[in-house]
């Protein structure tokens, strides 16, 4: 036992010394106050926004005590809850940041492009149930590939700013994707044509049924928790098992706004959509 108290004290040791020799930069300052008056005082008197922090803009129009050292303008904002703090990613400088979610919206880009030529090969190829069948499956499939690339690509101070990254992305990827790429494929002499309406129609039809009986059925939780949590090594992972479906408002929020666009989107075309559209937020909203 001896041991490895000495150990810890070694350790404790040598810590110390690298706390008193290292020199930190503070990269974001938290600060708690005693009542949520203090707060909002604060937030009413410092904050300028992100532009003007960013460029220490409008050092004229604020008090003289309120600029950070005479010359900086602190950007400020209302702190996230600790427990949404990714407290590993906060020394992340601004740079860095905007040069991963470029990266990752180049990707889905690229993504709505592909998907644009394949939708267009599929209804030369099927008609425009397989364009339609296809624009459904895609909703569902990319945003799995966006969601992955959001975590593990980009870096944020928190799980609020990680949402809003995501949700900026599904949005465009399925807006693109189901009203955009109906109108790059279709020739402009033939949208008031019996087959372009039906086409539209099926793509509303398939957008506003089909997720929310994919949601309703959930056949991965099926799977895993009639056939494949017999085989699970330990408790735990078939606990696991049984925890439900993960689910994100960034994702949630995108489709339903994909839909109502998509409806609106055609709604001179096809007026009809407006009440499968209504018809597919019932139906979202009971699941």
């Amino acid at each position: 036992m001896k041991k490895w108290v000495d150990a810890l004290a070694a350790a404790n040791t040598e810590l110390q010394k690298v706390l008193d020799e290292a020199n930190f930069v503070a990269s974001k300052i938290f600060v708690t106050f005693g009542t949520e008056q203090a707060q909002r005082r604060c937030l009413k008197a410092l904050t300028m926004g992100l532009i003007p922090a960013a460029f220490d803009m409008g050092k004229e129009k604020m008090n003289e005590q309120y600029i950070f050292r005479g010359s900086n303008v602190l950007a400020i904002k209302e702190a996230p809850e600790p427990n949404e703090v990714f407290w590993e990613d906060v020394d992340v400088n601004f740079k860095i940041r905007v040069k991963q979610q470029s990266i990752t919206f180049v990707i889905t880009i690229l993504m709505v492009i592909s998907s644009i030529f394949a939708c267009k090969a599929l209804q030369v190829g099927t008609g425009p149930t397989g364009s339609a069948l296809w624009i459904s499956l895609t909703n569902i499939a990319i945003p799995i590939v966006l969601r992955k690339l959001c975590f593990t690509v980009e870096d944020h101070v928190s799980a609020n700013d990680q949402q809003m990254s995501l949700f900026l992305k599904l949005t465009f990827f399925r807006w693109c994707n189901t009203a955009i790429v109906l109108y790059f494929i279709t020739d402009f002499d033939e949208f008031l044509t019996v087959k372009a309406i039906k086409q539209v129609q099926a793509v509303i039809m398939a957008d506003a049924l089909t997720t929310p009986i994919i949601r309703t059925l959930n056949p991965a939780d099926a799977i895993n928790q009639l056939l494949v949590c017999n085989y699970a090594y330990t408790q735990e992972k078939m606990n696991n098992y049984f925890l439900g479906t993960a689910w994100y408002p960034a994702e949630r929020y995108a489709d339903m706004t994909k839909t109502l666009f998509l409806a609106l989107f055609f709604s001179c075309l096809y007026p009809a959509g407006l009440f499968l559209t209504a018809f597919g937020y019932a139906l979202i909203y009971t699941v």
